[in-house]
């Protein structure tokens, strides 16, 4: 694995390489805050640093707020992240209670046609 601390210093290249970005992430979620915008966009990249952690969430890619299996291993460590999730997932039920299960203040966040149920 590579350390995530390598992608801070380097070269735009190196930040390019998948690869490489992928060990470093595999060690780290941080590293995702140093990867090129594409691979910040790599549903895959992006999986293997927010299982680690939901922050990870903060370097991805916005359109993967609509990718329910990463939003489902972001509320899967903290429920409140359901509030980085797009609107159309809010309404998605079995997220909703992975969510809720982690943390009832999740609930906030969901569809309200969830939270009247």
């Amino acid at each position: 694995r590579t350390r995530p601390e390598i992608l801070e210093a380097a070269s735009p290249r190196l930040r390019r390489d998948r690869d490489l970005v992928l060990s470093a992430v595999e060690g780290s979620w941080r590293a995702l805050e140093f990867a090129c915008e594409e691979l910040r966009a790599d549903r895959d990249v992006v999986l293997a640093a927010v299982r680690q952690d939901w922050r990870a969430m903060r370097f991805a890619a916005e359109h993967l707020s609509g990718d329910r299996d990463v939003l489902m291993a972001a509320v899967g460590l903290y429920g409140e992240a359901l509030y980085l999730s797009a609107q159309a997932l809010r309404g998605d039920r079995e997220l909703v209670l992975a969510a809720v299960r982690r943390s009832g203040r999740a609930l906030a966040f969901a569809a309200e046609e969830l939270r009247a149920d």
